[in-house]
């Protein structure tokens, strides 16, 4: 009889350890996020002193999100849009051109990405890691013409406009962030059919000008993001923002 109570306690032990294991959550949400960054564009060789292209981002997403164990990953598509300014910081003087300083240009693009996160989730808080492949669906730039001085403002009356050909682009993402409002812990049986999250994410990619057409030298018409000058340059684009995502139960 002895001999059998450590193999019925053993047996107990087993019989908890698995349902423990088996009430541990594997959950599936639908995910709707939307974005707004600031966005910065900068050279790192450049034969012109220009300052690096500013400007914001919108983004809107909707995608899958798994949690297990404190585990997630989120695969998705986001739709956007960016709009950045340069200016020149120095008269620039080709041949018998002359281009004053404060030369600004504006460059917009609409874009879509698929971010492919993983990370972790303890209670409120959540990181992500992961790579953000985006295609530029539409890419150009313009001159609007000089903001810091008024020199023969009239020859920038009627901008031109160029385009770019469809650059793939790569970036890696991190993000930082937490639910807010009333918290349910995932290990509940009883799950709400919604929750929100609010986070911090910073993405860095490389990409490179690439003119639908060669355009020749920087010149009164010509932004320097798409001049000859401006061709081979390597750029880094950095994009820093908060993010507001809303998962839906889908076993609700």
């Amino acid at each position: 009889m002895n001999k059998k109570i450590p193999l019925v306690l053993l047996a107990v032990c087993l019989i908890g350890g698995f349902n423990l294991n088996a009430q541990k959550p594997i959950r599936n949400f639908l995910s709707l996020n939307a974005s707004t960054a600031y966005t910065c564009q900068a050279r790192m060789e450049s034969h012109y002193d220009f300052k690096p292209f500013l400007g914001g981002s919108e983004n809107f997403g909707i995608g899958y999100q798994l949690y297990a164990y404190h585990f997630i990953f989120s695969i998705g598509a986001e739709i956007g849009a960016s709009v950045i300014t340069n200016y020149s910081n120095e008269p620039i003087t080709i041949g018998n051109r002359h281009i004053p300083e404060g030369m600004l240009e504006l460059l917009g693009n609409g874009h879509i990405s698929l971010p492919t996160m993983i990370g972790g989730e303890f209670g409120k808080f959540h990181f992500k890691v992961g790579v953000v492949p985006s295609f530029n669906l539409l890419n150009g730039v313009t001159v609007i013409g000089p903001v810091l001085n008024q020199d023969n403002p009239s020859a920038y009356e009627n901008p031109a406009k160029f385009l770019y050909e469809n650059p793939f682009q790569l970036f890696g993402r991190i993000e930082i962030g937490g639910s807010f409002g009333h918290f349910t812990s995932f290990e509940n049986i009883e799950q709400p059919r919604s929750r929100f999250y609010l986070g911090g994410y910073a993405d860095f990619g490389f990409t490179k000008d690439m003119p639908a057409t060669s355009r020749g030298s920087y010149s009164r018409n010509v932004p320097y993001a798409i001049s000859n000058q401006g061709y081979k340059d390597i750029l880094h684009q950095i994009q820093v923002g908060l993010r507001f995502t809303c998962l839906f139960n889908l076993a609700k």
